[in-house]
């Protein structure tokens, strides 16, 4: 991960003092505490919030804006970028655009901030989204974007996310660009506001707006802050740029989360598959998370956009086995399912596998997997404009790896007691999987009543070509995945043992013990293959 620059710090002190002028003047006027009416405290109080975060999270912000102006000096980034844009349509982000995120996610400009998820750097952050916003007019003008946000940690299902507004100050340049978002929360779907500053950074040939983003999910609750966006104009600005302008802005947000995508390469259980395999089955679940069900009339389809690590030679090789749905493969790649009647989607019920499932190409990076994504479609009738977007992230890995998992947990009983319906010792097979994923072997009680779990994480190393680890942890249930929520032990490449304590205490206390045989030949429940102390 990169190291803080202070990019942005001469634009937010230009804000700042900018900020101080206006307080000493009159209050906002009525109008702009109707576009915004979260917008109370000052000028200076709502810079300053913007800069905090700035702040707690520069490493991260500078990487990123680093890396966007070495992408946009390339003739791909150049290209990528105007397809980007061109792709955002009325609803928002298409499948289109979540792919294209995904080429600039991968880009070679773009591995440092791959490495979030796994950097102490990004402890703050929960999520992070690449898209684009654009602001057609400079005087109360209207402001929009669309982008793909993506988990940091295990647990976070990717969400498409469109917004629409207007400024509510005069002086603020419009511009159209790339944007990413980071979030220390999960997007929701109602009213956002927030402060546009537009700051200088010297490593771009354009400007950049740093959006702070305050957001209620429509139950009439105060905002709160859950993070930020960056506007990259590069040299599309119209109207006069000011280092240190800003304004307020109202919006609606749009978080497409109401029902969640799921693609798994059923020989592993995970959202990958491994370079040269062939014939493989990938089983396909779109659960419903709504209250109420939805209606697929008869005619109503489906469109899913693989990744581009699937050639047209591969697609062609594909078939979808559902009594429910006739399937055809469109001109321009992508997978049309139509509903042969009406069906009543309700929780995990819509459900198909892919079969003759196999990837011809390799990964761009030969120290990493390459990260795709999965985007479906849903258009509940034939008449249907607007679908449901879902995406999820599936990965080509250079290879896959398996493990027999022998494990111990130890407990000092003063400190934590065992939930029932848990063991303190097992055996279970592994399978690597992209990401910094836990997987849960058993559940303990603290005795302030928190719940923690014991487990593992099995996850392709991104620093050496197909070298999976393992390590054992301690997660704090149903948390952040990050900072004290959780503690690993160091990480195996090669068959042994990996020994976790509560704390992260080297020696003393309770623990949880796991002895790894890779790449096993018998079943996990031959006890014999186990050779750790």
């Amino acid at each position: 991960m990169g190291t803080p620059t202070g990019l942005l710090e001469q634009g937010f002190a230009d804000a700042l003092r900018r900020a101080a002028e206006l307080d000493s003047q009159a209050d906002p006027s009525p109008e702009r505490r109707h576009i915004c009416p979260s917008l109370t405290e000052t000028n200076v109080e709502l810079v300053q919030e913007a800069l905090d975060y700035y702040r707690l999270n520069q490493s991260v912000i500078d990487t990123a804006i680093q890396a966007a102006a070495d992408y946009v000096k390339t003739a791909e980034g150049k290209a990528h970028l105007a397809a980007l844009q061109a792709s955002v349509g009325a609803a928002g982000a298409t499948s289109l655009s979540a792919q294209l995120a995904a080429n600039i996610f991968n880009s070679n400009e773009f591995a440092p901030v791959r490495s979030l998820g796994s950097s102490s750097s990004g402890d703050n952050l929960k999520a992070f989204g690449i898209g684009v916003a654009d602001g057609s007019a400079a005087v109360r003008g209207r402001l929009e974007g669309a982008d793909l946000v993506f988990g940091l940690y295990s647990g976070f299902n990717a969400v498409v996310r469109k917004w629409k507004g207007r400024s509510c100050e005069t002086g603020i340049m419009a511009f159209g660009g790339l944007e990413f978002s980071f979030w220390m929360e999960t997007p929701l779907t109602g009213d956002i506001a927030g402060l546009l500053i537009d700051l200088y950074a010297i490593v771009l040939p354009g400007v950049i707006r740093y959006n702070s983003i305050r957001q209620r999910s429509g139950d009439g609750t105060k905002g709160t802050f859950a993070g930020v966006s960056l506007q990259l104009g590069f040299g599309e600005g119209l109207g006069l740029f000011i280092s240190g302008a800003f304004g307020g802005y109202g919006a609606s947000q749009t978080a497409l989360d109401r029902a969640e995508l799921s693609v798994l390469d059923t020989s592993t259980g995970v959202n990958s598959i491994a370079v040269a395999e062939t014939d493989n089955t990938l089983s396909v679940t779109l659960t419903n998370t709504a209250t109420k069900s939805t209606t697929i009339e008869e005619g109503g389809y489906l469109m899913l956009n693989l990744p581009s690590f699937f050639t047209s030679a591969d697609l062609d090789s594909m078939n979808v086995d559902s009594s429910y749905w006739d399937y055809t493969l469109e001109d321009n790649g992508k997978m049309k399912l139509t509903a042969t009647g009406d069906f009543t989607w309700t929780g995990n019920n819509l459900t198909f596998d892919i079969t003759g499932v196999g990837s011809s190409e390799t990964p761009k990076n030969a120290s990493e997997p390459e990260i795709g994504f999965v985007t479906a479609s849903v258009f509940t009738s034939s008449t249907d404009k607007v679908p449901m977007v879902l995406t999820t992230q599936f990965d080509l890995v250079w290879s896959n790896s398996s493990a027999c998992l022998q494990w111990t947990a130890v407990l000092n009983s003063d400190d934590f007691t065992l939930v029932d319906g848990y063991s303190l010792y097992g055996t279970t097979p592994a399978t690597a999987a992209p990401g910094e994923q836990i997987e849960v072997l058993t559940k303990v009680e603290y005795t302030d009543g928190t719940i923690w779990d014991l487990g593992y994480i099995y996850n392709y190393n991104t620093q050496y070509k197909a070298t999976p680890q393992i390590c054992a942890v301690w997660y704090k249930d149903g948390a952040q995945q990050r900072g004290n929520n959780i503690v690993e032990s160091g990480a195996i490449s090669a068959s042994g043992e990996v020994t976790c304590y509560y704390a992260g205490l080297d020696t003393t206390g309770s623990y949880i013990k796991i002895c790894a045989v890779f790449d096993p030949t018998e079943d996990c429940s031959v006890t014999s293959q186990y050779t750790c102390s």
